[in-house]
C-alpha cells in the first residue's frame, strides 16, 4: 500500500511537471527546437 501511494505520487508530480514544460513550450516558440 505505501509504495503505490509513492509511486502515484511521483507519477502525479511527472503528469504535472510535463503539462508545465508543455505549456511553456507552446508560450516559448523559441524552446521548440529542444
Amino acid at each position: 500500500m505505501h509504495k503505490l501511494r509513492r509511486i502515484s505520487v511521483f507519477s502525479v508530480s511527472v503528469t504535472l511537471i510535463g503539462l508545465l514544460t508543455s505549456v511553456q513550450v507552446s508560450n516559448n516558440p523559441q524552446l521548440r527546437r529542444i
